[in-house]
């Protein structure tokens, strides 16, 4: 597409936009007693399909259907309209290169006949938008006050909480040790008693190995007594026509052989270790 076509197409929207908004000046006008409705309902629809902003071609409408009366209460453009849709009105007026703020404004004739109205109107209105944001901001600093005094009342309960958990822990832990402490005490108890007792065994059985030790000692004297030099076993033997026995012998017959026996040491190692495997 060339700059001859572009610049066609755009004397043609640019037409078609002005027509349209040329339409609604006309209808805001003259329709003081709310006729050409239908066309404004027509022209509501073009301009949604054109603008693509429900919200402000509907405003629009509503100003071009409006009464003299409703206009001067409600439809007070550039005071109404919110900044989104003054900088929509700046940018098409732009587009446009028209005046399109003042072209879009009620004839003079209107604002002549009642230029009164409008600035009480609009002057009840700004006192009243005033006394609406002052009563949200005392609601809002309401709210955000009950809101900390329940946040500070939360904190309190669950710091009492927090106690009441800290003292039943500290609690358990001192009923914990104090039971601990009971079960070591009567467990060292337990251990000291079977030492005494331990101690008391070996003493007895100390005691008994000394007696044996003391008889065994006495019975070798008595027989070293009867087996002097004077009598000594070969002589007997001699005396007896067989002779002393030789080696060979002697391990032939090993059963002939004489046990010694434990010695008194032996003995008492052996009732030591079958007393401790008892306990």
């Amino acid at each position: 597409m060339d700059r001859s076509q572009l610049v066609r197409q755009r004397g043609t929207i640019k037409s078609r936009h002005t027509r349209l908004l040329t339409t609604l000046h006309s209808g805001m006008t003259f329709n003081i007693e709310g006729q050409f409705k239908d066309e404004a309902r027509k022209l509501r629809t073009t301009l949604v399909q054109e603008y693509e902003n429900v919200e402000l071609c509907h405003n629009l409408v509503l100003a071009a259907c409006a009464t003299q009366e409703e206009f001067n209460k409600e439809f007070c453009w550039f005071e109404t309209f919110p900044e989104a849709h003054r900088k929509m009105l700046a940018d098409i007026n732009a587009y446009l290169g028209e005046g399109l703020a003042t072209s879009l404004k009620p004839a003079g004739s209107i604002w002549s006949r009642s230029s009164r109205a409008p600035s009480r109107n609009s002057a009840q209105s700004k006192e009243e938008k005033i006394q609406e944001k002052a009563r949200k901001v005392a609601e809002t600093k309401l709210r955000l006050k009950q809101a900390q005094e329940e946040a500070r009342l939360r904190e309190i309960e669950e710091e009492k909480i927090r106690r009441l958990e800290e003292d039943k822990r500290k609690e358990e832990l001192k009923v914990e040790a104090e039971r601990t402490q009971r079960q070591l005490r009567n467990e060292l108890e337990g251990h000291h008693l079977e030492s005494q007792i331990l101690i008391q065994q070996l003493e007895v059985e100390r005691e008994a190995a000394r007696e044996f030790s003391s008889r065994q000692g006495c019975a070798g004297k008595n027989q070293g007594f009867f087996f002097g030099t004077h009598t000594r076993p070969d002589a007997v033997f001699a005396r007896a026509g067989r002779g002393r026995p030789s080696p060979q012998k002697a391990k032939k017959e090993p059963g002939r052989q004489l046990d010694p026996g434990p010695t008194w040491l032996e003995w008492f190692v052996r009732v030591v270790s079958s007393s401790v495997s008892v306990v």
